[in-house]
């Protein structure tokens, strides 16, 4: 018994030391990195300072730098440093001068593409991003390098797809986005609408006019890909109203679809899809769904009116709580007058009652 206790001991003491050294050699590791990283970026800067001169007379750049630039970022912590430097706060060049040095290195950014399009998808989601980063819609080249990094897509994971999508965005190609997005489309990659949506903001290049060329899609595109571009218009303008009311009103489209046309009419008010709203509302439609009426209950603060408030007081004493809360919301939002506040506290239907008083004592807060 006395053996057994003490292997048991010593085998929790190896345990211990064994951890020990790992946290050790981790914690090594860690700053040997640490110490590399800033050594390679501390040579970026002093090689890109070098260049300025260079640069703002207008001379073209060194073929030492060239040679330099194409057997060390071939390699992803110098390509990480690289980035670091001249995405820095007080980048070595900024301005003109930034970009006549990234136009110039144009052929080189082309071929590194082809060495990464070979590399795990970690890596190629790490060019597709330092691509992002430095270049834009003025690339001499910018439809080869789409092109190029639209490959990056097959055998990607999600991150790796969503840096590619940034870096079109940012290269203004909108033939190369329409090329992602039917593959996506193709592969079944739901990609968040959230992220579609947000990333179209950098997008470099007239993006009403993109929208209106991918809304062409919205019969074969994924749901989530059409959702994202609709929450980008929400962003822009009103120039979408028609086209949006039309499908709205006319053709069958997804739910998902459907309820992100019904709010960018909340930012972009509409008069054409207003009976639309009502009829959703009180579920009077053909699509009789709770995320319709819930939708149209937040929507109709977007049109004030004596018709829109009867309606709005009706659906306080629907059975659906989030619809009772969108309309008592969208009520107070509009000014319920004091009277028809009274019909409402005075009623029988507790649950009315209650999400009003609810929403006007939470918009009385400071």
């Amino acid at each position: 018994m006395n053996q057994l206790v003490e292997f048991l001991i010593y085998f929790y003491l190896y345990i211990c030391l064994i951890l020990i050294l790992f946290n050790i050699g981790v914690i090594l590791h860690n700053h040997f990195a640490a110490r590399h990283a800033r050594k390679l970026r501390a040579r970026w800067q002093r090689e890109l300072s070098a260049l300025k001169p260079l640069l703002e007379n207008e001379q073209p750049l060194p073929p030492r730098h060239l040679h330099r630039m194409r057997a060390r970022l071939d390699r992803d912590e110098e390509l990480l440093a690289y980035q670091a430097v001249l995405c820095q706060e007080s980048p070595p060049l900024d301005g003109p001068v930034l970009k006549r040095y990234i136009h110039a290195c144009a052929p080189l950014c082309e071929e590194l593409a082809r060495k990464y399009l070979h590399r795990d998808p970690m890596k190629r989601a790490l060019f597709a991003y330092t691509m992002a980063r430095l270049c834009d819609n003025t690339m001499p080249n910018r439809h080869a390098l789409a092109e190029l990094l639209l490959a990056y897509l097959d055998h990607s994971t999600i991150y790796c797809r969503e840096q590619v999508l940034y870096a079109l965005y940012t290269l203004g190609s909108d033939s190369a986005l329409e090329q992602a997005f039917t593959l996506f489309t193709q592969q079944h990659w739901n990609h968040n609408a959230k992220l579609i949506a947000d990333g179209l903001v950098h997008y470099q290049g007239d993006k009403t006019a993109l929208v209106l060329h991918f809304w062409q899609y919205r019969t074969v595109w994924l749901d989530s890909l059409l959702v994202g571009i609709v929450q980008f218009a929400s962003g822009l303008s009103d120039a979408f109203a028609v086209p949006f009311s039309q499908a709205l009103l006319q053709e069958t489209l997804p739910q998902e679809v459907d309820l992100a046309l019904m709010r960018y009419f909340r930012k972009h008010p509409h008069p054409d899809v207003l009976p639309y709203l009502y009829r959703a509302l009180a579920r009077q439609g053909e699509k009789e769904s709770d995320a319709y009426a819930i939708v149209s209950a937040a929507v109709l603060c977007a049109y004030p009116g004596a018709q829109t408030r009867t309606v709005l007081e009706q659906a306080l004493h629907d059975q659906n709580w989030y619809v009772r809360k969108n309309a008592a919301a969208s009520l107070v939002s509009l000014g319920i007058p004091e009277k028809e506040i009274q019909e409402v506290l005075s009623s029988k239907d507790r649950y009315a009652c209650e999400i009003l008083q609810y929403t006007l004592q939470h918009e009385e807060q400071p």
